[in-house]
Order: structure tokens, then C-alpha cells, then sequence
């Protein structure tokens, strides 16, 4: 069984891909909270405009559109794919419209996927981690799953040493490669003790 980290900037070497180093406008101030699987929907903006920036200049939208601010953001066919997967698992699925360089509506087919609270599921010992003097993950190095403690998790969900890393399990992973969705890119983890 493979699970595997969903890396949130995608293909980072095909400058043609639209890429993102901000939240949809007006949810500047709580973008904390997306990084930490802490629901927005109070805040969410109601017509939410994620803008293509000057500075990044690809215009290609994909099934997965990469960024810098650890989110999933899903195209229509991914967001089916992850719910089928994931019933009765929180997770927000935030509706935005994606605005081109000259400010105009390009696509409206987008959400951001919010996997809700985190899930143990490191092997602390096996996994290479840098930590500060009370005991607080800094840095994760490399990443190793416990068997075990992964027995009963859901096919998707945020690692709570980490919220911003998300870990795909094997039957939502292995959909999402049948799918061949487009600038999705997943990371196989090492898993001990299975």
C-alpha cells in the first residue's frame, strides 16, 4: 500500500502552468488558518478571486494549480475524485474564480480543498526531524509513516506535525494516477511497521 505526500507547488519546472504565491483576496489575513486545516467558511470571501500575479506569468490551468501558500487547489475533476474518496471526512471545499493578468474572469471551475484538523501519523523515530529546544518540529528532512497509527486514517488528511503536508492514502492515490489529472505531483513515504 503506498501513501504519498501531495506537494503543493506542482510541476516546478514548467513555467507555463499558472502558478500562485497568494490567497483568493480578502482572506489575506486568515491565509494561517489554511495552513493549519482550521476552517475559513466564516471568513470566506463570497465571490472569491484568486489573480494571476504579473511575476508568474503561465497561464495554463491544470487539474492542480501550484502555489507557495500550501494549499490544494482543485480543479473540478480533482475536487470529484477527493470527495468520492473522502465521504463523511471534513474537509471545505472552497469555491473561487480564477482572474487572468488582465483582470478578467478565466475560470470559475476551481476550490480550495481544506482538509479540516490533523492526523497522527508520523514514525517520529524513523522519520528525520529537526526540532528546537522544546521539543517543536522545525523541519522535517524526510518523512517516514507509521504503519500502525495510519491503520485507520482517512484517504486524505493533514499530518499534524506538519498541517501544511498533505498525505494521500493508497486508494485515493491510486485514483488520482488512473485519472492522470495534470500538475498533480505525489511524493511515495516510506511506511514502517505495516
Amino acid at each position: 500500500m503506498s501513501y504519498d505526500q501531495l506537494k503543493t507547488l506542482g510541476d516546478e519546472n514548467d513555467d507555463r502552468l499558472a502558478f500562485f504565491d497568494s490567497v483568493p483576496k480578502g482572506l489575506e489575513r486568515y491565509d494561517f488558518r489554511l495552513r493549519h486545516g482550521e476552517s475559513v467558511k466564516d471568513v470566506y470571501p463570497e465571490d472569491a478571486k484568486l489573480y494571476m500575479e504579473r511575476h508568474n506569468r503561465g497561464v495554463r490551468l491544470c487539474s492542480f494549480l501550484g502555489n507557495t501558500k500550501g494549499m490544494i487547489l482543485a480543479s473540478g475533476e480533482l475536487r470529484r475524485v477527493i470527495e468520492d474518496h473522502c465521504p463523511g471526512i471534513r474537509i471545505e471545499y472552497l469555491p473561487f474564480t480564477v482572474i487572468d493578468h488582465r483582470k478578467r474572469p478565466y475560470s470559475s471551475d476551481y476550490c480550495i480543498v481544506n482538509p479540516l484538523g490533523s492526523f497522527d501519523a508520523a514514525d517520529v523515530k524513523a522519520s528525520e526531524l529537526e526540532t528546537n529546544a522544546q521539543g517543536k518540529v522545525l523541519r522535517i528532512e524526510r518523512l517516514v509513516l507509521d504503519g500502525r497509527k495510519i491503520a485507520k486514517a482517512p484517504q486524505l488528511f493533514r499530518l499534524d506535525l506538519r498541517p501544511s503536508i498533505y498525505v494521500v492514502g493508497p486508494a485515493l492515490g491510486a485514483e488520482l494516477r488512473a485519472q492522470k489529472l495534470t500538475n498533480l505531483v505525489l511524493e511515495e513515504l516510506q511506511v514502517t511497521g505495516e
